[in-house]
């Protein structure tokens, strides 16, 4: 939701899916800049997630100040195509420092950079160079990740050129300190 589709209507609408078994479901954070997430349909559906999903164990409604904030957020994705022309710029500008550095990109117009260093220690290392360098990229694990986790860049439409490349050089001088040869994480 707010990147793919016509005017950010998520993966259903850049996928033209349709049909009794489609359904759409999204994050409030990533491009919207909330937390949380939703699942539209019927009331149905929605109750059957809900008592099939464990996170909602406990779970408390985000506060209306979050809900606010995405409701305008998402009426900005909607206004135009303007922001996400710039992310997918300063997608392929971040991709393009990647590639001269000659570590792998993930797919074209993705956002998310994701920085595999081989080892625990290593990832620790370049995300502590670049916090000294003024740049939050956090070392992570999820869930299909590897073992070791990875670093996340996570490219917006708010960055500009400049300092996508300060980055890309911020994070190329943190690599050629560390002793291991960098991968990316798919």
């Amino acid at each position: 939701i707010g990147v793919l589709g016509e005017c950010g209507r998520g993966a259903v609408s850049a996928l033209r899916a349709t049909g009794p078994r489609v359904h759409v479901a999204g994050s409030l954070s990533k491009s919207l800049g909330a937390h949380g997430g939703f699942v539209t349909g019927t009331n149905e559906l929605c109750d059957a997630v809900r008592s099939r999903f464990s996170g909602y164990a406990g779970g408390t409604p985000i506060p209306p100040s979050t809900a606010s904030a995405a409701s305008v957020a998402v009426r900005l994705a909607a206004a135009g195509d303007a922001l996400r022309r710039r992310l997918r710029a300063n997608s392929e500008r971040l991709a393009l420092r990647f590639t001269e550095m000659a570590l792998p990109t993930p797919r074209r117009g993705t956002p998310w950079f994701c920085v595999d260093r081989g080892t625990s220690r290593g990832l620790k290392r370049v995300e502590s160079a670049l916090l000294r360098a003024g740049y939050l990229v956090p070392h992570l694990s999820y869930f299909g990740a590897p073992p070791q986790g990875y670093l996340k860049i996570a490219v917006s439409a708010a960055h500009d050129a400049a300092q996508i490349d300060s980055l890309a050089y911020a994070l190329r001088d943190a690599l050629d300190r560390s002793s291991t040869p960098p991968r990316v994480a798919r």
